[in-house]
């Protein structure tokens, strides 16, 4: 035989070789990944299916070590993800004022979730509590915070409008009675004119982590008009005055400006109005009397007096 024959021989019996040398690898292998291996294994617990009336707080959250029996094969499959059990939370329970699942409901629900060549041996907890909180509704009044600056000669035709003007707030019972009302985000509207309307957010605290809101922006609006002024001589009467004494105030009427829309301007009638002194405001020593408006009419958005005080005479009989 010549070398290079003898060459190809033994090149050849080390392919068998090798050949020989895989396959009893490869069976021993699957013998060894066939057997059953028990492994502690942890899991990333997913709260699902909380009740509408409950809170689930973020210190809920958390995992579950356990011991499995299973496979080499699914140990091989499975060691390198990442594993997460889901536990419905409607099969919650409660005792002496905590929330649980039972271990053999949360046991159940964990094998369920696993494949069936993994069999779940031991968990590390007998219970499973939960951070659970009894929620209420109520509902709260908006407030604006608005800093509004009128262009010269115009006014608003009524107050701001805030669109939900409340809303329903839901949460534990102990922080919403410390809730008075919900702020918005400051605005501010400079020399305005003409009529407005903004969806605002709500100012929400950062510590409102259990509180949920109906909504998180509001509309506030308003209407602008260009006023037009006028001014009308109204009497003044006297209330409380006792029955036995007489007074006389200088003057006897008071004129009060008035700013509206020109047509409603037109329309207004001294009637309309009432301004009083009261007998009860009378200080010794002092010789005047405050005036107060008594009535005025909704159409007129601003009024003011132009005397605000009287002197007065008191007789008495």
């Amino acid at each position: 035989m010549t070398a290079q024959s003898k060459k190809r021989v033994d090149k050849r019996k080390l392919q068998i070789f090798l050949v020989f040398l895989f396959c009893s690898f490869l069976i021993w292998l699957i013998s060894k990944l066939s057997e059953n291996y028990t492994e502690r294994t942890t899991f990333e617990i997913v709260f699902q299916n909380v009740p509408d009336s409950l809170l689930l707080t973020s210190s809920s959250k958390g995992t579950i070590s356990t011991l499995v029996q299973t496979s080499g094969f699914q140990m091989l499959g499975s060691g390198f993800r990442r594993n997460q059990i889901n536990i419905d939370v409607s099969k919650v329970r409660q005792r002496g004022g905590r929330y649980y699942i039972s271990p053999a409901e949360y046991r159940r629900q964990m094998e369920q979730q696993l494949s069936g060549s993994i069999r779940l041996q031991e968990v590390d907890r007998d219970t499973l509590f939960l951070e659970l909180y009894g929620l209420v509704s109520r509902m709260v009044p908006v407030k604006a915070d608005l800093n509004l600056n009128l262009a010269q000669n115009y006014l608003l035709k009524g107050p701001v409008e805030i669109s939900p003007d409340s809303i329903l707030l839901r949460g534990p019972e102990n922080e919403l009675a410390e809730i008075t009302a919900v702020t918005t985000e400051t605005i501010e509207l400079k020399d305005l004119e003409e009529d407005f309307s903004r969806e605002v957010p709500l100012m929400i605290p950062e510590e409102w982590t259990s509180i949920n809101l109906e909504t998180e922006k509001v509309v506030l609006s308003a209407s602008v008009f260009r006023f037009s002024e006028k001014i009308v001589s109204v009497p003044v009467s006297i209330l409380n005055l006792p029955e036995s004494t007489t007074i006389k105030i200088f003057p006897n009427t008071i004129e009060i400006l008035c700013r509206a829309e020109l047509e409603t301007l037109k329309e207004l009638d001294v009637s309309q109005f009432s301004v009083a002194v009261d007998y009860g405001d009378i200080r010794e020593g002092i010789k005047t009397l405050p005036v107060k408006i008594q009535q005025q009419p909704e159409a007129v958005q601003s009024v003011q007096l132009i005397t605000e005080k009287v002197e007065y005479l008191l007789i008495r009989q």
